[in-house]
């Protein structure tokens, strides 16, 4: 059994995704000459203990990163996705809960990140947060390792890619968006960049706040 920090949580920006819409790897887009893997690391560092990416190319914009690979133990490479960066993330957490984060959310905050941090309860496996039309949000969620690591396991092996019905095995609490909206720049917290037209309109929006 592996020895973890009880009280803390570790937070794992998933950069590993294909872009293949956005023609580039999306964890090197800049906004303001800030990279979006920095932008969620600074939204993470005050709720976490450390920050580390999962997959893709390495991001070592921060020292105390860490640059992971999509790997399964025995080291073979598993099919690019979301499961399979959150598995690599299960494996090589070293506290009870972990932040798991797509790379391509620019407007996250620490308020967020607080406000589901402190949902966290042992009743739960996870907590995830829903958007405005009440649309869970796997890769902006607080995920606890023990109740998780199996059913990931289980559902990469089935070829199973819905974090959505991993969320219901795991007893996830849904964290209503009437409880986030009063926060600042909840409008946008889960605007994802996906398109070079996405980036263009969600920089735009950076550089106006």
């Amino acid at each position: 059994m592996r020895d973890y920090y009880e009280n803390e949580i570790d937070g794992f920006v998933l950069t590993g995704g294909r872009s293949s819409r956005m023609g580039t790897d999306k964890s090197s887009l800049r906004f303001g000459g800030v990279t979006i893997v920095e932008m969620i690391a600074n939204a993470l560092a005050p709720v976490t203990r450390e920050v580390v990416t999962v997959g893709g190319i390495g991001v070592g914009h921060f020292t105390h990163h860490s640059d992971l690979t999509d790997e399964d133990p025995g080291g073979e490479p598993r099919p690019k996705s979301s499961m399979a960066g959150l598995l690599s993330a299960l494996h090589h957490a070293r506290t009870k809960w972990i932040f798991v984060v797509a790379c391509d959310m620019p407007f996250v905050t620490t308020g967020l990140f607080e406000a589901i941090a402190s949902k966290r309860a042992d009743d739960f496996g996870a907590v995830v947060p829903l958007s405005a039309e009440g649309v869970p949000q796997p890769m902006c969620a607080l995920y606890d390792v023990a109740a998780c690591i199996g059913e990931c396991e289980a559902a990469v092996r089935a070829g199973e890619l819905s974090n959505q019905r991993l969320l219901k095995r795991v007893n996830a609490f849904e964290l209503p968006y009437d409880e986030l909206c009063g926060l600042a720049g909840s409008e946008l917290f889960f605007t994802n960049v996906n398109t070079p037209d996405e980036y263009l309109a969600a920089r735009s929006i950076s550089e106006r706040i």
